[in-house]
């Protein structure tokens, strides 16, 4: 604020002018003061830029902490019964902060989803019976869980690689998990179907769920 107050002192002694000093030295005086305004605002204008810089960048990172706040992380899971042993059931469990409305299972070929039903944050729900057959057979199993949001709160779909283990491997039949790298993002809250997505992306996730368990041959004892 001060160097305003000086610009306009000195413009006002331009303008009113003083008799005994030369209009030479008020020429540059009045040169000296537009400079100087013109500093002024150029360092304004760099402070606003940088508090709009700012802004922006705080905005963005609250949007994407909402977005995973609201965004459903499931996967495949084991629940042992501490009482009896071997004895376990596999369940689909949400670990994200967010509802899946809709979840869906695939087996290794990622071609025909299976509806699993819908499950809130933090919750598990028990895999359907066939299912459930099907991994405690005792060989490893791979498949891919995809989880649907709201698209009007986060990311519509979120996927998970999971890796049911041997049972004669150090992991027991455990499941291992990893998540899926999507190449093609589903758009931000705009609404699209499993089959647009997955046309995109089955590829890339098939791989991916081959590599997952090639990583887990490679490196037994860093995975146990």
């Amino acid at each position: 604020m001060l160097l305003p107050a000086i610009i306009g002192v000195l413009s006002g002694l331009v303008v009113t002018g003083l008799p005994e000093l030369d209009m030479a030295f008020w020429t540059a005086l009045q040169a000296v003061a537009t400079i100087l305004a013109f500093i002024a605002a150029a360092i304004y204008a760099a402070i606003a830029y940088q508090q709009t810089s700012a802004i922006v960048r705080q905005t963005n990172l609250a949007e994407k902490d909402y977005l995973e706040r609201n965004k459903p992380v499931v996967f495949v899971d084991r629940i042992d019964d501490l009482e009896r042993t071997r004895n376990y059931r596999y369940v689909i469990r949400n670990a994200g902060g967010g509802y899946a409305v809709n979840v869906y299972y695939y087996d290794i070929m990622v071609v025909a989803p299976h509806a699993v039903g819908s499950l809130a944050a933090g919750e598990h729900r028990l895999v359907p019976a066939d299912l459930n057959d099907y991994l405690c057979r005792g060989g490893a199993v791979k498949c891919v869980i995809v989880a649907e949001a709201p698209y009007t709160r986060t990311t519509q779909w979120t996927v998970t690689l999971n890796l049911r283990t041997q049972e004669a491997s150090g992991h027991e039949g455990q499941v291992l998990h990893r998540a899926a790298r999507v190449t093609y993002e589903p758009p931000r809250f705009r609404d699209e179907s499993l089959q647009d997505f997955m046309t995109a992306n089955g590829p890339d996730i098939r791989q991916q769920l081959r590599d997952l368990e090639a990583d887990n041959l490679a490196a037994p004892e860093f995975l146990s």
